[in-house]
C-alpha cells in the first residue's frame, strides 16, 4: 500500500505546472566561513565557499594576493585591525567573478600591481569601510571598448599612498565613488571612457589630478572637497556631465573643461588656485552660479566658444575674467565682479555678449564701476562700456539679497503680577539669499512713543529660506503696572533694503499689582571704597514699594553690625521709590578694617516677602589721614601721589584730597605733613 501512494505522489509530481514547482524550491541559505577559525587563509575561504557565501576574517595580518573566483562577501573585522598584505607580489584581490563584495579591511602592498582589480566581463564590485593603500593602483575597474561593466560601488573607504591612481574606472556605466578620503597619489579618482556614472561626497587632497575625467559622458561629479591638488577637477573630451557643488581650494586649477560641450558647471566653489575656472578649446557649457574667489584668475575662456558664463560670483581674485584666443559666440551677464584688482580682459580676436539675450538688457555687476545710472533704471549709463566689454553694467549686484524679518512674536502668559516672568517667543527668518548674522532685541512700551529693552540675543549663520525661534525671559520687576506691547526687532543688515519687516509689533501684557505688602531696599551705594577717619560717608538706600497699598516703615543703614541711623519712610504710595541718604561720621572707627554697608527695611503688617528687606553693598575701608596708598603708614610715597593729583581736574587719585573737598591743593598737603609718620 505504501509504495503504490509513493507512486501514486510520484506521478502527480510530475503533473504540476512548472510554475508551481518552481514555487516549493527552497534556496539554500547562505554560509558563513571564518578565517582563521575554519579556513588559515582567505583564499582557503573562497575555495571552498559556494555562490553567496560570506567570509569573515578575525584581525591580524594576512599575506595574501587572493584570486576571488565565487560571488562572495568578504569582510574584516575592521578596516583598521584587519589586515590583507600583498607582500608587492602581485595584485593583492583578483575580482574573477560578479558581484563580490569587500569590506572592513586593510588592503596594501601591491607593489607595482593593484590594490583591487576587476576585469571584462565581470562587474557588480561593491567595495566599503576598507582602507586601501600603498599599491601602485588603488583598486581598478576595467571593461574594454566593445564591452563596458556596470554596478560597480566604490565607498565609504580611504585610499592613501597608491602611487599611480586610487582609483581608476574606465569602460564602465553606472558607478558609484561615494563618501571615500582619497590622498597622496598621482591620479585621485579617474573615470575614463565611462557613462551614467556618479563620483560624489568624496574629500580628495595631494594629488596631481584630484578627480581627472576623460572620455566620459552623463556623469554626476558633485559636492566633493578638494585640495591642494595639482588640478582639482580635469574633464577633457567629455561631454554633457555635472560639475556640481564641489568645493575646491589650492593648487594650480579649481576646476579645467577641455574639448569638451553641453557640461554644466554649477554652484561650485573654488579659492586660492591660480585658475579659478578654465575652458579651453570647448563648445557650448553652462557655468552658473560658482563662486570663484582669491584666485590670480577667477575664470578663464580660451579657444572656447558658445558657452553661456551667469550668476557667478567673482570676487577678490588678481583678474575677474580674461577671454582669449577666438572665444567667440559666449553669453556672459548677470555676474557679480567684487573686489577684483583687474576686472576682466578680451582681446581683440574676441568677439562675446556680455549681456542678457532680451531685452531689458541687463550686463554684469561690477563693484569698481565708477558710472552713473541716470534714468534710473538700474543700468549704468556713464563710461562704457565698462572694462572695455560691459555695456550694461549693474549698479547693484545680481542675486544677492540681503534681507531678515521678525515673522512672530508670541508672549505667554499675558497677564502677570509685578515681578513675574513674562516668555516670549520670537520667530526670525532669513529672506534673502546670503547665510546671515544679526541680533535681535525684544522690547515693551513705557509709553505711546517710548520703549524698553528687555533683551538681545544673537542669530548666528542662519541659512536662506530658513526661521529659527527665540525665547526671551521678562522679569517684568521693573516694569509698571499697566498694559504693555511687546516688540522684537532685528538689526538693519548692511546693503539690506526691505527693512520695513525687521520689526514686528505683537500681543499685549498686563501687570498687576499683587494684592500684598511688601518693601523693598533697591540698592544701597558708597561714593567710593575707601575713607578716612574722621570723614564722614554718606550711604545712598533706594527703597521702594512693591506691594499694593500705602506704606509706613523704617530702615536703618549698618556699617558692619554698627547702626549709622534709622529713617521712617512715610505714605509710600504703591509702586513708588524713593531715595535715602544716611551720613556715617568715621570719627573711632577702627582703622584698616574693611566694613561691610547694609540697609535694612523693616517690615510691614502682613508682608511675607522678607527677603529683598536687606540689601549688602560692598566694603569700605577706613584708614589713617594722609595714607594715600593705603600701605598704614604716611610717608613719602604718598607725597608722590599727592604731587601727581596736585591741582589736576579731574582728579586722578581721588584718596589724595585729604580734606574732602574735591580739591587737591596745599591744605592737603599741609594735612599730609601734619600726620606724617616716616619715609
Amino acid at each position: 500500500m505504501s509504495c503504490r501512494r509513493f507512486l501514486l505522489t510520484l506521478l502527480l509530481l510530475t503533473l504540476l505546472p512548472a510554475t508551481l514547482m518552481t514555487w516549493i524550491i527552497i534556496p539554500a541559505a547562505a554560509d558563513t566561513l571564518q578565517v582563521p577559525q575554519q579556513y588559515s587563509t582567505i583564499q582557503a575561504a573562497v575555495n571552498a565557499a559556494g555562490t553567496g557565501d560570506i567570509i569573515e576574517v578575525d584581525s591580524g595580518t594576512y599575506p595574501e594576493n587572493v584570486i576571488v573566483n565565487k560571488t562572495v562577501t568578504i569582510k574584516g573585522d575592521s578596516a583598521t585591525t584587519t589586515i590583507v598584505d600583498g607582500s608587492g607580489k602581485d595584485m593583492v584581490f583578483n575580482i574573477q567573478e560578479y558581484n563580490v563584495e569587500l569590506s572592513d579591511l586593510t588592503i596594501r602592498n601591491g607593489g607595482s600591481y593593484s590594490g583591487v582589480t576587476i576585469y571584462d566581463p565581470y562587474d557588480g564590485l561593491t567595495i566599503r569601510n576598507t582602507r586601501v593603500t600603498d599599491n601602485a593602483v588603488g583598486v581598478v575597474i576595467s571593461g574594454s571598448y566593445d564591452s563596458y561593466i556596470n554596478d560597480n560601488t566604490i565607498e565609504d573607504s580611504v585610499f592613501v599612498n597608491n602611487q599611480m591612481h586610487s582609483i581608476n574606472v574606465r569602460y564602465t556605466s553606472n558607478t558609484i565613488v561615494r563618501d571615500n578620503q582619497i590622498s597622496g597619489s598621482a591620479y585621485g579618482v579617474t573615470i575614463s571612457d565611462t557613462l551614467n556614472s556618479q563620483v560624489v561626497n568624496n574629500t580628495v587632497s595631494d594629488t596631481s589630478y584630484g578627480i581627472y575625467v576623460p572620455l566620459s559622458n552623463n556623469n554626476n561629479i558633485s559636492a566633493n572637497i578638494l585640495s591642494s591638488n595639482s588640478w582639482n577637477i580635469y574633464l577633457t573630451y567629455s561631454n554633457s556631465n555635472i560639475l556640481g557643488y564641489n568645493a575646491l581650494s589650492g593648487g594650480a586649477v579649481g576646476i579645467q573643461v577641455m574639448h569638451s560641450e553641453g557640461n554644466s558647471v554649477l554652484n561650485n566653489t573654488v579659492s586660492y588656485s591660480s585658475y579659478g575656472i578654465y575652458l579651453g578649446y570647448c563648445g557650448t557649457n553652462t557655468v552658473s552660479g560658482n563662486t570663484a574667489s582669491l584666485n590670480d584668475w577667477g575664470f578663464e575662456l580660451y579657444n572656447s566658444a558658445g558657452s553661456t558664463i551667469i550668476e557667478n560670483l567673482i570676487k577678490e581674485n588678481t583678474w575677474g575674467a580674461w577671454v582669449a584666443e577666438d572665444s567667440d559666440g559666449n553669453r556672459i551677464y548677470h555676474n557679480n565682479f567684487i573686489d577684483n584688482a583687474k576686472g576682466a580682459f578680451q582681446d581683440l580676436t574676441c568677439s562675446n555678449t556680455w549681456r542678457t539675450p532680451t531685452t531689458p538688457y541687463q550686463g554684469n555687476y561690477w563693484s569698481n564701476y565708477k558710472g552713473e545710472d541716470t534714468n534710473g533704471d538700474g543700468i549704468g549709463d556713464t563710461y562704457l562700456p565698462w572694462e572695455g566689454v560691459d555695456k550694461y553694467p549693474l549698479m547693484a549686484p545680481w542675486g544677492i539679497c540681503h534681507d531678515v524679518a521678525i515673522i512672530n512674536v508670541t508672549p505667554s502668559p499675558t497677564e502677570v503680577y509685578v515681578g513675574e516672568v513674562v516668555n516670549i517667543t520670537v520667530v526670525t527668518e532669513n529672506q534673502g539669499t546670503e547665510t546671515e548674522t544679526f541680533n535681535v532685541t525684544t522690547y515693551y512700551n513705557t509709553s505711546s512713543t517710548e520703549w524698553a529693552a528687555i533683551e538681545i540675543q544673537t542669530v548666528t549663520n542662519l541659512a536662506p529660506n530658513t526661521n529659527r525661534t527665540l525665547t526671551y525671559h521678562w522679569n517684568t520687576a521693573d516694569a509698571s503696572p499697566g498694559i504693555h506691547q511687546i516688540k522684537a526687532e532685528a538689526d538693519v543688515l548692511p546693503e539690506e533694503t526691505d527693512t520695513s519687516d525687521n520689526v514686528y509689533i505683537d500681543g499685549t501684557v498686563t501687570i498687576e499689582i499683587s494684592l500684598v505688602h511688601d518693601v523693598a531696599i533697591l540698592n544701597v551705594t558708597v561714593p567710593k571704597p575707601t575713607a578716612y577717619v574722621g570723614h564722614v560717608v554718606n550711604i545712598t538706600v533706594v527703597v521702594k514699594n512693591e506691594g499694593a497699598y500705602v506704606e509706613t516703615f523704617n530702615v536703618t543703614a549698618y556699617y558692619d553690625d554698627t547702626a549709622v541711623g534709622l529713617q521712617n519712610v512715610t505714605d509710600l504710595e504703591p509702586w513708588a521709590n524713593t531715595i535715602l541718604i544716611f551720613s556715617w561720621n568715621t570719627t573711632g572707627a577702627e582703622t584698616y578694617i574693611n566694613y561691610t554697608i547694609r540697609a535694612e527695611a523693616s517690615s510691614v503688617s502682613d508682608e511675607s516677602d522678607l527677603s529683598d528687606n536687606s540689601f549688602t553693598d560692598g566694603e569700605v575701608l577706613v584708614k589713617d589721614l594722609g595714607d594715600v596708598n593705603g600701605d598704614e603708614r604716611v610717608g613719602l610715597k604718598d607725597a608722590v601721589l599727592l604731587s601727581k593729583a596736585y591741582c589736576q581736574t579731574p582728579n586722578p587719585i581721588p584718596d589724595a584730597d585729604l580734606n574732602g573737598d574735591e580739591h587737591v591743593d596745599l591744605a592737603d598737603a599741609i594735612i599730609l605733613s601734619n600726620n606724617w609718620s616716616g619715609l
